[in-house]
């Protein structure tokens, strides 16, 4: 009998050292599970100071692009008021030269 309890003895002390060993490895996954959560907990902090710049990135850019808009229109309204000028200009001549003609011929045609 002292044989039987011996070996049982031996497979309980097997059997301990096995879950013991299981339990070790275990331990070490929870440390590394753990230093996971904190790796993407991180990660997620990182990412939304990343996405607020971005959003501070795109409303500069939304106000440049403005200034840029209305740079672009500047040569223009330029152009536009140069071309009222040339018309204008243009009508006053021909109002003036036919104002001249019709003066020239009522002088030419009182002298005869």
């Amino acid at each position: 009998m002292d044989g039987e309890v011996k070996a049982k003895f031996e497979n309980v002390d097997a059997e301990f050292n096995r879950v013991n060993h299981r339990l070790s490895d275990l331990e070490e996954d929870r440390k590394e599970m753990r230093e996971l959560v904190i790796s993407v907990k991180e990660l997620a902090m990182n990412s939304r100071a990343t996405k607020e710049k971005i959003d501070g990135m795109s409303d500069q850019i939304s106000g440049i692009d403005t200034r840029l808009e209305n740079i672009e229109k500047k040569p223009l309204s330029i152009l536009d008021s140069a071309k009222q000028s040339a018309v204008g200009t243009i009508i006053a001549f021909i109002v003036g030269a036919v104002l001249v003609g019709l003066i020239w011929a009522a002088k030419n045609a009182g002298a005869l």
